[in-house]
């Protein structure tokens, strides 16, 4: 349920494909997933001391981006404080 409101989310606001989703890498508690999207091939959301964030290659950064970028992040930021403890949960 959490993660398909994440993915509502970045489809909502960045334009994500379920085509381009992709697994980029893991190292403790930070992931990395490439989504793509309007954002470009830099369309990413990480995950990082339980927090999500949205971000794109700063040579992709256009304010019509930028802005993409802020609403995706502040509903993540909204979502994650939802949660139970407000921090992103593995498989919720």
């Amino acid at each position: 349920m959490f993660w398909s409101k994440v993915w509502q989310i970045l489809v909502e606001e960045c334009g994500a494909s379920q085509d381009d989703m992709g697994f980029i890498s893991r190292q403790g508690d930070f992931v990395e997933w490439r989504f793509i999207g309007a954002l470009g091939f830099g369309g990413k959301v990480w995950k990082n001391r339980g927090q999500l964030y949205v971000n794109c290659y700063h040579e992709n950064e256009t304010p019509e981006r930028l802005s993409m970028i802020k609403r995706a992040n502040r509903r993540l930021a909204d979502l994650i404080t939802k949660n139970q403890d407000g921090r992103v949960k593995d498989g919720k």
